[in-house]
């Protein structure tokens, strides 16, 4: 910011020379032309009346008068121009001065929006990320144990139900032994088939459900974080 400064200062340095430049050069040029017309004019007029002294004595003192008043008159045109001059440049000086103290302000304005914005949007990734993966070690756990409690409970049931089936038809036939041990076989899987299906369905909708909540809440933060930034 203090080089841009420093630059800025510099081309309002070289401006302001090349204008005075000009100008004196203008003014000079003006006073030149006016002094040959001066004095082409008070040569004319002392070659008509240099056969009368008097009348020559009168020029003389009037051409003295007049260039003495041209003198001051001179004067104090170049005070009053070098005054304007000057209070010109020291408005330009304060108006360049305040538009480049309000473009930093508005680029740094700019720059610190635009950081805090990257910022908190990493901020909400790496909350959501975070959020995700417990998620999903919660649901992996959560899984597992009923899954294990299905295996246990499946083997016990199996367990009994077989050694009640196998004392209840001891006596039976081993061809009948064969064909009902086939069949509630066949009923056990589909029963098991079954409660599977069942339990899956329960832990989906509740992952669903839990998934759902989560991305409300979710967007009902991000809603109020928004209408927040945009009351500020």
């Amino acid at each position: 910011a203090e080089k841009e400064v420093d630059a800025v200062v510099l081309l309002q340095s070289i401006l302001r020379k090349h204008l005075v430049i000009s100008r004196l050069c203008r003014d000079n040029t003006a006073a030149v032309l006016i002094q040959s017309v001066a004095r082409g004019m008070f040569a004319r007029r002392y070659l008509e009346e240099s056969l009368n002294v008097t009348v020559v004595l009168q020029a003389l003192v009037r051409r003295h008068i007049e260039f003495c008043a041209y003198t001051s008159i001179k004067e104090a045109a170049v005070l009053v121009q070098r005054i304007g001059r000057g209070a010109i440049v020291r408005r330009q000086v304060r108006v360049e001065h305040s538009a480049a103290i309000d473009m930093q302000r508005i680029w740094r304005r700019a720059h610190a929006y635009f950081d805090f914005s990257s910022k908190l949007f990493a901020a909400i990734s790496i909350q959501a990320s975070v959020r995700r993966v417990i998620e999903k070690i919660r649901y992996s756990k959560a899984r597992t144990g009923v899954v294990e409690l299905q295996a246990a409970v499946r083997g016990c049931l199996i367990r009994s139900d077989m050694e009640l089936r196998h004392f209840a038809a001891s006596d039976i036939q081993r061809i009948w032994r064969g064909y009902e041990a086939q069949v509630m076989y066949m009923s056990t899987i589909s029963r098991v088939t079954a409660v599977q299906s069942v339990a899956r369905m329960i832990a989906a909708r509740k992952d669903f459900s839990n998934l759902r909540e989560a991305i409300e809440l979710i967007q009902h933060r991000y809603r109020v974080w928004k209408r927040e930034g945009a009351e500020k």
